[in-house]
C-alpha cells in the first residue's frame, strides 16, 4: 500500500470523534475516555481481507472532550482530543510511540426538539435536530512525517479539516430514542515532500453515516446500538487523482449507560467491530475491535437524556 493510500486510509475514524456532547437539558459537560484497539486484519483496495499473522497492532487511546452552551441554550461549542499510545510489531522488530491525535472543535445548534414523551404518546413527527460545523486541527503526526518503520508514530492526517454535519434523534417511546447522524468532511492541501520533490496533496471527501438506538431501562441505566458506515473519496496530489485511494468502513458497536450519580455523574462502557466481509471494507490497514470505558460530569439540571 502505498504512503498516500495509507494516509487516506489510517485516520479516516480520527474526523468522527463526536465525544464530550453535552446532553440537552445540561449546561456543561466535561468527560475522559480510555479505549483500546485491537487490529487483527486488513483490507486491500478491492475489499480483499488479509489477517495479520506475524504482525501486532494494538492502540490505547485516552480522549479528553467536553462541551458548554453559551449565549444560548440552543448553542453549544464541543470539542476533543486525544492521546494515543501505539504498539507495532512485525516479526521480531517492535515500536511504540506516544502522540497527539487530531483535535476537534465543533460548534451546534439545536434547530428543532422532538417531544421526550414519545412518537406513540404525543403523536407528533418533529424530530430533535442539530447541525454542526466543525474545525479538525493537524496536532497528529501524520504518515508522510512519520520516523519509525512500523509507522508507530502516525497518529493524525497533517491536514486542517472543515465539517459540516447533523445530528437527529426521536423519542419513539418514553424509553426508547432513535438516533440518525450524517457527517461529511474536507480536509485541505498541504505541501508534502515525496521522493525528493514537493507536491500539494489533498485526503478525499469523507461521509460518514451512523444509526443507533437506545432504550433506558430507569433514570440510572441504558443499553444502545449502532452502525457506523464512513467512505472517503479519492485523494488528489497536484490537482491528479491518486489510484486506489478511495475508502470503505463500516463499524458496528454497543454502549452500556449507567449513572451512578444521578444526574451529575455517568459512566459509559462501549464497544464496537468491523465486520471482516470482503468488499464492505475496503483500503483499510487495521480492521478488529475495540472496547472504551469512559466517565463523564454533568453541570446544570438534567430533565431528559440526549
Amino acid at each position: 500500500m502505498s504512503e498516500k493510500a495509507l494516509a487516506q486510509a489510517c485516520c479516516s475514524g480520527s474526523a468522527a470523534n463526536q465525544f464530550g456532547i453535552v446532553a440537552r437539558g445540561n449546561r456543561a459537560l466535561v468527560g475522559l475516555r480510555v479505549g483500546e484497539e485491537f487490529s487483527f486484519w486488513s483490507a486491500n483496495t478491492q475489499g480483499q481481507l488479509s489477517a495479520f499473522r506475524d504482525a501486532t497492532v494494538l492502540d490505547s487511546v485516552f480522549t479528553l472532550g467536553g462541551g458548554v452552551r453559551l449565549f444560548s441554550p440552543r448553542l453549544q461549542i464541543q470539542g476533543s482530543l486525544p492521546l494515543r499510545l501505539q504498539y507495532r510489531a512485525l516479526g521480531e522488530e517492535q515500536e511504540f510511540a506516544l502522540g497527539f491525535g487530531d483535535a476537534f472543535l465543533n460548534a451546534r445548534w439545536i434547530l428543532f426538539e422532538d417531544d421526550t414523551e414519545g412518537l406513540i404518546e404525543s403523536g407528533s413527527w418533529v424530530p430533535f435536530v442539530e447541525p454542526f460545523i466543525g474545525i479538525g486541527f493537524p496536532t497528529g503526526r501524520p504518515p508522510a512525517e512519520s520516523r519509525s518503520p512500523l509507522l508507530a508514530d502516525v497518529t493524525g492526517t497533517g491536514d486542517w479539516q472543515l465539517a459540516f454535519g447533523l445530528r437527529t434523534s426521536r423519542y419513539l417511546t418514553e424509553k426508547d430514542v432513535l438516533f440518525a447522524n450524517a457527517r461529511w468532511g474536507h480536509a485541505f492541501a498541504r505541501q508534502v515532500v515525496r521522493l525528493g520533490e514537493q507536491e500539494r496533496f489533498r485526503l478525499g471527501e469523507e461521509l460518514n453515516f451512523q444509526l443507533s438506538y437506545f432504550h433506558f431501562f430507569n433514570l440510572f441505566w441504558a443499553l444502545g446500538g449502532s452502525v457506523d458506515y464512513r467512505v472517503l473519496t479519492e485523494a488528489r496530489a497536484d490537482g491528479q487523482v491518486v489510484p486506489n485511494s478511495q475508502a470503505r468502513r463500516m463499524s458496528v458497536g454497543a454502549q452500556l449507560s449507567y449513572f451512578f450519580r444521578w444526574p451529575s455523574w455517568q459512566l459509559r462502557f462501549g464497544g464496537s467491530f468491523d465486520p471482516p466481509i470482503p468488499g464492505v471494507q475496503a483500503n483499510l490497514p487495521y480492521g478488529g475491535v475495540s472496547v472504551g470505558l469512559s466517565l463523564e460530569r454533568h453541570f446544570g439540571q438534567k430533565n431528559e437524556y440526549q
